[in-house]
């Protein structure tokens, strides 16, 4: 890849060139690099869906006749998945332009369609009106998907994330793994020390969370100071590093250095789902399992990490309604809160009933 290591983000954009011919990737990612763009290059759709899974592409020039491959059925697979749905995808083409090839592309989920061979004012300035416009939808989505005080992704968008992995496990053949983590104690941290320093530690958990994951993970906030962090292809190995990272950074860190200096601490709880068993399990599964085994890790003081499958399935605890974060339970609709409308000086009435939304 031109001008970036693994997981490194740049203010130029990263273009994805997915094309069989070798002298026409070179052509362009010599016109795009003169331009200001970063370049990563693929021969095949199964190889570009991989890369963009990996790092992330601006955007995707795209040949329509990959060999075997019909591009247009690559772009469709890179709009199915969650996390390349958004990229702007350009096809470039040897072909007549026709009619229906161009309704074709568009069709297939294509930003643009550009002939070969292609012209360097052409195609810089239309990846640029790509780029500005998916700018423009990527801080909208912002606003919908993330969780305004930590910056993770927030609950809706992180399970979002969960179902499709947990989902295409088996058929990928790959082991996703879930971590839910929590600060230890954050009501006595609250109560003893105030609620800014509480609010200091989730912010920071946060912070380490997001600085201290691989590239192809996801963070996400749960509820309250629980974190998501989604493995989609993981081992058990990189789940407890991940985990262990995280837990330690956090616990090494003096909040308060100057006055009073207090160190708090982290539990994890992890679970899994195993490509090769060749069964799906439900998002809402794998959270009720962490946080089982986040559960007994309090149990046992916090301070660790539980994984769910060395757990007796004969003696697992049980969480309390309130406590779970899991949507297999559906909250009960509630008669506490009601809205009133005054007939007169000594009459009223109820005129709707508000009970509590379910989440």
């Amino acid at each position: 890849m031109d001008g970036m290591t693994y997981g490194q983000r740049s203010e130029q954009p990263l273009v994805l060139i997915i094309d069989d011919a070798k002298d026409f990737t070179e052509l362009v990612a010599k016109i795009l690099r003169t331009s200001g763009f970063r370049t990563i290059s693929a021969e095949t759709g199964k190889a570009g869906l991989s890369i963009a899974e990996k790092y992330n592409p601006d955007a995707v020039l795209l040949d329509l006749n990959l060999g075997d491959d019909d591009g247009r059925d690559v772009c469709r697979e890179f709009k199915a998945r969650l996390a390349t749905a958004d990229t702007p995808i350009l096809f470039v083409t040897g072909s007549d332009l026709s009619d229906d090839l161009v309704q074709g592309c568009y069709d297939a989920g294509a930003h643009d369609v550009i002939s070969k061979p292609v012209r360097r004012v052409l195609v810089t300035n239309r990846l640029k009106v790509a780029l500005g416009e998916q700018r423009l939808r990527e801080d909208y989505k912002r606003l919908a998907t993330q969780d305004p005080e930590t910056g993770l992704e927030n609950r809706r968008q992180f399970f979002m994330h969960l179902t499709e992995s947990a989902g295409n496990a088996p058929r990928l053949q790959r082991d996703t793994y879930l971590l839910l983590g929590d600060i230890d104690n954050l009501t006595g941290i609250n109560v003893r020390h105030s609620f800014e320093l509480g609010d200091e530690a989730i912010l920071t958990m946060a912070r380490l969370s997001k600085r201290l994951i691989s590239v192809d993970c996801r963070v996400g906030r749960i509820a309250g100071d629980t974190i998501g962090i989604l493995l989609k292809r993981g081992s058990e190995a990189q789940a407890l590093a991940t985990a262990e990272r995280i837990s330690k950074t956090f616990a090494a860190i003096a909040f308060d250095p100057v006055n009073d200096p207090k160190h708090f601490h982290m539990s994890f709880g992890i679970s899994r789902v195993l490509g090769s068993q060749g069964k799906s399990v439900n998002a809402d599964r794998l959270i009720y399992e962490a946080d089982v085994a986040l559960y007994a890790q309090k149990q046992l003081g916090g301070r660790g990490i539980c994984e769910f499958w060395t757990l007796d399935p004969n003696d697992l605890p049980d969480i309390a309604d309130d406590k779970r974060h899991s949507r297999s339970r559906r909250r009960r609709k509630s008669d506490r809160s009601f809205i009133t409308v005054k007939k007169n000086a000594s009459e009223s009435r109820d005129v709707s009933e508000a009970g509590s939304p379910s989440i």
